[in-house]
């Protein structure tokens, strides 16, 4: 492994050329318009100072537990090796990532023929010569030191030096940009669009302004990949077709599934935005020639989800739109024949063991919008305490019928009754403001077997509605707080994305804390801190949580695109 990694270095180092370029050029210009997919770094420095420059990641790295880290003997001959040069070059480390990369970095592959190549375009070219001499000289030295024997071979491809090291390294300068493949036919594809003007690569194919018009705006990092090569691979072709089958991925996924069948590529991207990021993936079908899955996950309106949910120390909150009503109308078009025969089966079952009440009735109950929250405990009813805790939980539905709420309430009436007989589970109706909540409670005299670290204690189920809200919680404080969120709520905060999660900083460092005794313990414990030193390392670390912001995930099908959209808020905006 040391000698492919020296050997790789000295090839790099061994390339350089006396052409300036007038304008640093496309990397994509010598990517074959074969690739199955392409990564671009559009600006090398701009992604440094996007990551590592923010000031959540700065916090990080000054932790104690992180910091220990730098004073290790590789990172100190690392920080010598960029000092010595910075000072032999005469320029500051992101001046000389700069010079080098400026042009972009580009990796590019074909998956079932193994394939990979990586473009480096410099910007700088007197400084890649400065940078490739002394980097020759080190290099050399460390082959020498090694005792290497495997030495580098040089060949000659249409007039130009190629280098080869092993049977997977395999190196070419193209005017400014380095070319580095794993296989040498690459290398000579990407030097002939060099030689012949990029004919019929990456930068010529039509599909890339379309690609370039889905991605955010400004990206630092860019993607995409073909499906239309990808799909034509027996196992992703496999795949597709076991999703496009089950029961379960139509409920989930049914619409991106439906989409990815009928798109030419799928891209994505990264963008800064201020001290926030944004991350998109997108594809360039949406609603128009859908499949009859579109009636159960597409709105007839601009409301995809209503308002997120956000009760005292939430964790995660999500919304969807899920039509259980037009998916049971539409089933026998949804699904496949055999699937729609065991439904209408278990719904005639069903409706003779629940006086009535089938499947297809609570679905047909029940309304578009759903939402689900997880959030940290705060109170617990019983005196045993759970060896492991977890996080209490909710469903809160859309009811479009009244019934609905009668219908699950027989429902859960009666599964608790059997929890009651197995498990002498109490049910207890509670008054919060004027709502009844009907909260069940597991007795805490005696044993339950399968249940030795008292995992039950973490629960009292409990369900109420509020308007056409009916909610099922984990816990009775949980099923209160919703109680009243869903009694303040307005319209406001309603959005056309059919899918929103929010992930919040805050919930997860009050997560965090519920199990400080547990993770200041494993700190002394595994790195022999002292008591003060492991509080105060626990401590710096929920504050560096507390301040992470939200992340938001949105999903969005326009009639002619499909995006997901991931936003990391560490401003608000």
């Amino acid at each position: 492994m040391h000698s492919q990694i020296a050997g790789f270095l000295t090839l790099v180092c061994a390339l350089s050329a006396n052409v300036v370029w007038a304008e640093t050029p496309d990397p994509l210009r010598l990517v074959p318009g074969a690739a199955d997919a392409v990564a671009k770094v559009e600006n090398p420095r701009a992604l440094y100072e996007a990551i590592y420059e923010h000031e959540v990641v700065q916090d990080f790295l000054k932790m104690d537990a992180v910091a220990a880290f730098y004073d290790t003997t590789k990172f100190r001959r690392l920080m010598q090796l960029i000092a010595y040069f910075e000072k032999e070059l005469g320029q500051p480390r992101l001046d000389v990532l700069d010079g080098l990369t400026g042009g972009g970095a580009v990796l590019a592959a074909r998956f079932e023929q193994k394939e990979v190549l990586v473009v480096v375009q410099a910007k700088d070219e007197e400084l890649l010569k400065k940078f490739v001499m002394l980097t020759r000289k080190i290099i050399d030295q460390e082959l020498a030191r090694q005792d290497i024997k495997e030495k580098v071979e040089a060949r000659r491809y249409r007039d130009l030096e190629t280098l080869h090291f092993g049977k997977d390294i395999h190196i070419a300068r193209a005017g400014s940009a380095l070319l580095f493949a794993n296989k040498e036919p690459v290398l000579k594809m990407a030097l002939d669009l060099h030689l012949d003007g990029g004919k019929k690569s990456v930068a010529d194919l039509p599909n890339l302004a379309q690609i370039k018009s889905q991605l955010p705006e400004r990206p630092l990092l860019w993607g995409a990949l073909n499906l239309e090569h990808m799909k034509k691979i027996e196992g992703v072709k496999n795949v597709l077709n076991t999703l496009n089958l089950d029961l379960a991925s139509k409920f989930t996924n049914g619409g991106l599934i439906d989409v990815i069948n009928r798109s030419r590529f799928v891209c994505a991207g990264l963008a800064r935005e201020g001290n926030n990021l944004h991350i998109r993936f997108a594809l360039p079908r949406g609603r128009d020639g859908m499949a009859p899955v579109a009636s159960m996950i597409l709105p007839d309106d601009d409301q995809g989800t209503l308002p997120m949910l956000q009760p005292p120390r939430v964790l995660i909150s999500t919304g969807y739109f899920l039509d259980l009503g037009k998916f049971w109308e539409d089933r026998h078009k949804i699904l496949t024949p055999e699937q729609a025969k065991s439904l209408d089966k278990f719904e005639a079952q069903t409706s003779k063991y629940l006086k009535g009440i089938g499947l297809g009735t609570i679905l047909q109950q029940a309304g578009k919008y759903h939402r689900i929250v997880v959030t940290t405990p705060d109170k617990s009813p019983y005196q045993i305490k759970p060896t492991l805790k977890t996080g209490a939980f909710a469903v809160v539905l859309d009811m479009r019928d009244p019934g609905f709420a009668k219908s699950m309430g027989t429902i859960l009436r009666g599964a608790a009754l059997v929890g009651g007989f197995q498990y002498g589970v109490k049910m207890v109706e509670e008054k919060h403001g004027t709502h009844t909540l009907v909260t069940y409670y597991f007795p805490e005299k005696g044993k339950l077997d399968g249940d030795e670290g008292n995992i039950r204690f973490n629960f009292c189920p409990c369900f109420t509605h509020v308007g056409n809200q009916f909610v099922i919680s984990s816990t009775l404080e949980l099923g209160k707080d919703l109680v009243d969120c869903l009694t303040k709520e307005t319209k406001e905060g309603t959005s056309a994305a059919t899918q929103r999660t929010h992930l919040y900083g805050i919930g997860l460092a009050a997560n965090i804390r519920s199990a400080e005794d547990l993770i200041v313990s494993q700190a002394i414990l595994s790195r022999a801190l002292p008591t003060a030193g492991a509080k105060k390392q626990f401590e710096d670390l929920v504050r560096l949580v507390e301040r992470l912001g939200e992340v938001h995930l949105e999903t969005h099908y326009g009639p002619k695109e499909f995006r997901f959209d991931i936003h990391w808020e560490y401003e608000k905006k």
